[in-house]
């Protein structure tokens, strides 16, 4: 190599020294040159998790590597959550997660100088195709909170689907009008349908008609107690011991619409000739209490009675009542135009009337529409994370993130000719659903 070159490459490579030196203590101190606003700016960073794990990140849509491993294993250069992206320059950007076998989620995101943006609760929702499970069509949904049962009927039968056994058990096969669906205990392990108790495990009935008065209500558990039954007539409010087979009159009055059992009071709904009146009874001490005047309605029921609030609905004017009966000004929220309503974790209020989802936050007293449909709203419900919702409109399943209506991930899970009463299992991994495709109608389960 003659003398003019060696000077030439000496002469390159301190230039590139002195170019690039700094360049590499700058970006390694956290700092980036900005060409659209020409300067240098200090960048910051973006941590992301996500359930399930390994999705592909798209900034402003190009994919993330990391270059590093792009000299060592060209392969494997993609970033894939859980992960920490370093080095970003401050401003807005278009994130995307893609994971095969799951939708897309997308949102906008800021990044700001030396600071890092914390994204760790998204959760995937998978793509699937709904298999039927059951081909007789239902008329009433639920899920048994504990023991993972999924129990429905129809007009001739009370059933209830394993998904453990992957099996369908007929409880009850009969016209009778005792199978007017009523609910499934805290555990799981009974059903109340009209005047029976169906003990699953059991594999037997109990039939409560002869201690009931001919003009007796529905019947409900109670929530702390699932040895005792509650039931209420016009004027008589009840409860049944099931382990003696006895009935106590616990409360008489006038007029009786509704009540409900909680934390040691019985709150009472009586109709008057001009208004209604909220009475809480100390089951204790055998006193009634405080009496709270509503609008007089015949269509009072009270409703999620986990909530820290009495959740008073009018389904004839479409009112919800948000009461704390402790309280020195007892309501505490009205809520309009309300279908149906359902708290996530006794911390937000789902509620929707028939083309919008709204939530209610309590803590920081807001309401917030989430979206608005053209086609009629069948149902919404939470997903148990909280995360998203799960709602039916127009034969369609949606599941959406529970955030403001500029910012949700919306994905058309399935469309059907038909699709009622939607439900999530207990881990959340499974959707519950009657439906109708073609000719092939009946209980449905799509993976999530």
């Amino acid at each position: 190599m003659s003398y003019r070159m060696r000077k030439y490459l000496f002469s390159f490579f301190t230039l590139a020294f002195f170019i690039i030196a700094p360049l590499t203590v700058m970006y390694a101190s956290g700092y980036k040159l900005d060409f659209k606003k020409r300067s240098i700016s200090k960048t910051g960073s973006l941590i992301l998790e996500s359930e399930p794990a390994k999705a592909r990140i798209y900034l402003d849509g190009k994919l993330s590597r990391n270059w590093f491993n792009s000299f060592i294993n060209p392969r494997k250069n993609t970033i894939l959550t859980p992960a920490r992206i370093m080095n970003l320059l401050p401003g807005e950007y278009e994130l995307k997660l893609e994971l095969e076998g799951y939708w897309n989620w997308s949102k906008k995101i800021s990044i700001y100088g030396n600071q890092t943006t914390i994204i760790n609760d998204i959760l995937l929702i998978k793509k699937d195709i709904p298999i039927i499970v059951d081909e007789k069509a239902g008329q009433e949904l639920l899920a048994s909170p504990k023991a993972g049962k999924i129990i429905y009927r129809d007009q001739t039968a009370l059933r209830y689907y394993n998904p453990e056994s992957d099996s369908v058990t007929t409880l009850s096969s009969t016209s009778s009008p005792d199978l007017r669906f009523g609910e499934v205990s805290q555990s799981g392990a009974s059903v109340l349908a009209g005047s029976l108790i169906y003990l699953i495990d059991e594999d037997r009935v109990v039939d409560l008609s002869g201690l009931l008065p001919r003009n007796a209500g529905r019947l409900s558990w109670d929530l702390d107690d699932e040895n005792s039954i509650w039931f209420s007539t016009p004027t008589l409010v009840a409860k049944i011991d099931l382990s003696k087979m006895a009935l106590t009159a616990i409360y008489r009055g006038t007029d009786i619409k509704s009540f409900a059992p909680k934390n040691g009071t019985l709150y009472i709904l009586e109709n008057g000739p001009k208004n209604a009146s909220l009475i809480a009874y100390d089951l204790a001490g055998g006193i009634a209490g405080r009496r709270i005047d509503l609008p007089a309605s015949p269509a009072y029921e009270f409703i999620n009675l986990e909530s820290q609030y009495l959740n008073l609905h009018d389904t004839g004017s479409q009112m919800l009542y948000l009461i704390d009966p402790t309280a020195f000004a007892p309501l505490k929220e009205t809520l309009n135009n309300v279908r149906s309503a359902e708290w996530i974790n006794g911390g937000r209020l789902l509620y929707y009337n028939d083309h919008e989802i709204l939530i209610y936050d309590p803590r920081e007293n807001s309401k917030k529409i989430i979206t608005r449909v053209s086609e009629n709203i069948g149902s919404v419900i939470w997903h148990p994370s909280g995360k998203y919702i799960v709602y039916s409109a127009g034969g369609s399943l949606y599941s959406m993130e529970s955030g403001t209506a500029a910012d949700t991930n919306v994905n058309e899970l399935i469309r059907m000719n038909a699709v009622l009463d939607p439900i999530i299992d207990k881990s959340g991994k499974v959707l519950y659903f009657f439906g109708s495709i073609g000719n092939q109608s009946g209980l449905y389960k799509l993976s999530l």
